[in-house]
């Protein structure tokens, strides 16, 4: 959807109202799980994507901000050095695939002492939700450890590999993290570390 930014000025862009009224025409199925792509004729522009959230059954309120990565999209592999999975802590690892053909994307998670790894693949203009718990959570009750936290501890790494054995792979990835600690709820997101 094409839209003016004046010059030193900014412009926000309400995605749930794209969603409940969506482009005549425009050839697509609008999904309430989403991920953006922005674009400008000039590349002096800085994007942001603000949220808001009511989260899980217990209903964790907040709010998140995160830049958006610089494009087009070049990077292959993301590193995410912190997350957590224990009690009240809710991880995800969000993908998005910006191109045209599919992407394999091996998940790499660092747990307590164990590795473990996951394949999936990212359809073209697509994205894609893994949540951490699932996979951590169940490795954590199986081994505990003391003190019992510890089992709960994560980071990752995400690397995509090209379908198409033409054009190098590439996927967006960032992990968003839900939470109530203590009675203190919120959320925070974070784009993956990409080295340099």
């Amino acid at each position: 959807m094409p839209i003016t930014v004046p010059q030193q000025s900014q412009y926000y862009f309400d995605v749930n109202n794209a969603y409940n009224h969506p482009i005549s025409g425009c050839g697509c199925t609008p999904t309430s799980s989403v991920s953006a792509e922005v674009s400008s004729s000039t590349p002096s522009i800085v994007a942001e994507r603000l949220m808001y959230f009511h989260f899980g059954s217990s209903r964790i309120s907040g709010g998140t901000d995160v830049v958006g990565e610089a494009g087009p999209s070049s990077h292959a592999v993301y590193t995410f050095a912190e997350g957590y999975t224990f009690g009240n802590f809710s991880e995800f690892l969000t993908l998005q695939n910006p191109n045209s053909t599919i992407e394999s994307v091996a998940i790499t998670l660092f747990a307590d002492n164990t590795i473990l790894q996951e394949m999936l693949q990212i359809q073209p203009y697509s994205r894609s939700t893994v949540n951490i718990n699932s996979l951590i959570v169940p490795l954590a009750l199986a081994y505990p450890t003391s003190p019992i936290y510890q089992a709960y501890e994560v980071s990752m790494d995400t690397q995509a590999f090209s379908t198409n054995g033409g054009a190098p792979a590439t996927v967006v990835a960032e992990r968003p993290l839900y939470f109530n600690y203590e009675g203190d709820p919120g959320g925070t997101d974070v784009l993956g570390f990409t080295g340099g």
